[in-house]
Parts: structure tokens; sequence; C-alpha cells
């Protein structure tokens, strides 16, 4: 069995978790992300035989990889290069078996350090890579963890051997979420506290240390609010709720021609563009539906050149698409109106136009968030993801996509075409996005017509 960093942590996380890994034969190497950060001290340092990248380490059964070694004098320093804005606590358990191995093979630690992103910097023309990366001493942090690693290691090796039954709580969710969760909560029911909406992961652990974990346990519990007995009721009955007053109150605000739109972006730790900061949302993309009142729908799509300034490829061209006219309809409208905003300052005219969209922009999501149109299938979530296949259970949603299936998928696919050369690949990934992202607004219309027909047999019936 070999113990890394990572097996380390899964130990600290759960005795569960690390009992699985071993049995599966599940043997991790420290997870190091080649992100654009640690390539530029590559390039920075290629000459400089201080610093060494990349070094493995073995004693017996303890294997761990340095990102970067600093040799100065008879002593060195251990340094994580991330692309996180912070300091994790993860950063500083791994630096702490990392530093065990190396003390343990005779080498003298001197200090140890995390370099991450600078969340606040701003690309000005060059780069400039003292701004950008925050340099943190954690030697002390780690010190303090250190006293009782000889024995967490022991204890890691005795692990196979273990029958001790873990139960579920918070710490499932220490560092990241564990693929056992689903396997360690088969005994909760589908309707219970852990998919009750607007409640807190503390709030849900407590209560089930309390026994109340059902929906049914839940039923006639003080302090819940409105909405949450709302779900409660849906779901135990399989009731669905249609506050007809205020679905009719959402649809007379809209005027036609109405436009749904969505946008789809990107995260990057290093800004490629100038005034570009780190990890700030790009948009890259959009798709407009635009539905007249005479029943007629045009579709309009962009997605920016991977080399090109996306916000100001996007301002020119949404210029184009987008009139002062109509209702603007987005789900969960802040990023919508957020994308707008930045894009205005590429365009007077547009600028002009956006503010007067802004006065008539509606949010679909708010009808789902405010339980005023609930189906047991949402099970509490008011994503357009949840809703679509709830009102259309028979229908292929976004599971049906091709490559892009989520917004997460959506940037990495982007992203990737930075380093793709093949014009047929390329062309798929690109015709994938705008699928995708297609998907959202014509999702809308949809839901937006489902609403239409449940006000007319309400009003006929």
């Amino acid at each position: 069995m070999k113990i890394t960093p990572n097996l380390y942590l899964d130990y600290l996380k759960c005795p569960k978790l690390l009992k699985s890994n071993i049995l599966n034969d599940k043997i991790y190497e420290d997870n190091i992300y080649d992100n654009d950060l640690k390539s530029i001290f590559k390039e920075l340092f290629k000459d400089d035989n201080k610093y060494s990248f990349d070094l493995e380490f073995n004693y017996d059964t303890l294997f761990t990889k340095i990102d970067l070694i600093k040799k100065h004098n008879e002593e060195i320093d251990l340094i994580i290069i991330a692309d996180s804005t912070s300091v994790r606590k993860s950063f500083i358990y791994k630096m702490n078996f990392s530093m065990y191995v190396l003390s343990v093979l005779g080498y003298k630690v001197s200090k140890c350090f995390v370099w991450h992103i600078n969340k606040k910097y701003v690309l000005d023309e060059v780069l400039d890579i003292d701004e950008i990366c925050i340099k943190k001493d954690i030697t002390k942090d780690v010190l303090k963890m250190s006293y009782n690693i000889h024995k967490q290691i022991e204890n890691i090796k005795k692990a196979k051997l273990s029958r001790k039954k873990v139960n579920i709580g918070e710490f499932c969710y220490k560092f990241k979420e564990c693929h056992l969760m689903p396997d360690c909560m088969s005994h909760i029911p589908k309707n219970s506290i852990f998919s009750l909406s607007r409640v807190s992961r503390k709030d849900k652990f407590s209560l089930y240390k309390q026994n109340i974990i059902s929906f049914k346990d839940l039923e006639n519990y003080p302090s819940l609010k409105d909405s949450q007995k709302l779900q409660i009721n849906s779901e135990l009955h399989n009731e669905i709720i249609i506050n007809k007053e205020k679905i009719k109150e959402f649809l007379d605000d809209i005027s036609f021609p109405i436009y749904y739109i969505d946008f789809e972006a990107y995260q990057e730790p290093i800004p490629r563009f100038n005034d570009f900061k780190s990890y700030e949302q790009v948009p890259f993309s959009y798709s407009i539906h635009i539905e007249y009142e005479n029943g007629e729908i045009i579709h309009k799509e962009f997605i920016s050149d991977i080399n090109a300034n996306p916000k100001e490829s996007l301002a020119i061209a949404i210029n184009d698409d987008i009139k002062d006219e109509g209702t603007y309809i987005a789900y969960n409208i802040d990023f919508e109106k957020y994308v707008l905003r930045e894009l205005s300052s590429y365009s007077e005219e547009l600028n002009e136009k956006i503010i007067n969209i802004n006065e008539r922009f509606i949010d679909l999501a708010k009808l789902f968030k405010h339980y005023h149109y609930y189906l047991p299938s949402m099970e509490g979530s008011h994503s357009i993801k949840k809703v679509l296949p709830a009102i259309f259970p028979d229908d292929e949603h976004y599971a049906s996509l091709n490559l892009v299936q989520s917004g997460y998928d959506a940037m990495n696919s982007y992203l990737l075409l930075k380093n793709i050369k093949d014009k047929k690949k390329q062309k798929e990934i690109i015709t994938a996005l705008k699928a995708y992202c297609e998907m959202d607004t014509f999702s809308m219309i949809r839901i937006i017509k489902h609403l239409r027909e449940i006000i007319r047999i309400t009003s006929n019936g």
C-alpha cells in the first residue's frame, strides 16, 4: 500500500473513505494540475538551479511529490503552487505530510509556502508575476499539526484491518464532496431533511442526529418556513402547487416580442486580455430566442473566437441582435444583467439599450423559487435542470446533449479550444457549446408556453 498526501487526507476525512480507496487499490498521487501559474514559474526559473519542480520522494510506503523546492545553504523550502485564490486547509494537511516524509529522509525543511493567485489582480498590458502571485508562509500552521502525524500514518497502515462503522456527518463534505455519499446515505429516504430546501448543512445533520429525517418526521416540525411547508406537503402527498394568481400576474407583465437570453462564461486564473481580472466571469457566448406575438420564433447565437477578446466580440454581435423593445427573460437574471453591464462599456449604443432593457427584464426562476408553481419531482430545487424534466418528464433534456451538459462543461470545453489544432474537433466542440446554450433559451420558451396553457385550462375550467 502506497500512502500519499491524498490518502492521508482521506484518513483525516473519514476512515471509511480511506478503507474504500485501499481495498480498491486506488493509488493517489498529488493531484498536480498543470496550471498557468506553475507554468509561468517553470519558465521563470528554468535557468536557476536553486529551484526544482515536481520532485518525488519515497520512504518505506510513503510517497509525495512537491510542486517546487527552493534550496538555500543546507536547508530547503517546500512550495505548493496553487490556482486557488486562498490557502485551503487541505494544502496545510498535504504540506504536513510532505514535510514529514522529507524530514525522515534527512532533509532540513526551513519553511513551507503556498503560492496562490491574487484574486484582485487586473492585467495591465504585461503580466506582473509579483502582483498576480501571493506567497503565503504556512510554516507555523504546518508545525501546529505535525506533532501527531507519525501516529496518524501508523493508523493509516492499520486501516485495512479496521471494521469500525462510520456514520454520516458534516465531515462528509470536508475538503470536497465524497464519492461514497450515495452508498453511505442509502438508508436515507428520498424525501428527507437532506432534500429540504433552505436548510443549512449544519442544521440538516443536527436534525439527523435527533432522528428527524423523513418528511413525515418534519411534517409538524415547528419553525419551518412557508416554502418548506409547501415542499413537504407537495412531496408527501404528491400534490402539484399552482398559484394561478401569481402565474397570471407574471405572464401579464410580459409584452411581445419576448427575448429569451442566456450567456455562458469561463474563468481563468491568469487573465489573457487587458483589464481582465483573475477568475473574472468572462462571457464567451450567448443564445437568444425571440418570440413574436404571431407565434414566430427566431434564434440568434454567437460564440467568440478563443483568441479574441470575448467581451468586445460579444458586445459587437449582441448589439445587432437585440433591440429596445418588448420583454427580456432570463433564468436567474443576476448573471445576465451583470454580463450586459460588462458589455455595455464597449458600445455607447449598446449601453443605451441596456439601460432601458433592464427595466423590462424578468426572472423566470422566481416563479419556482417562491413555489408559485411546484411539482414533487423538483425536489426542492428551482434549477432549470430540475424544473424542465419535472414539467416534461418524457422528453430528452440536458443529459441527451453531446459533450456539453452543464455550465462547467461549457467553460472547460471552450478553454480546450486554446490548445486544439484539429479543425474537426474544434467544430465538434463549438457545435456542442451552441447546442447547450440554445437548450437554455429554448427551454424557457417551453416553460412559458406551459404556464400559459395552465392559465388557459384553469380559466376555462
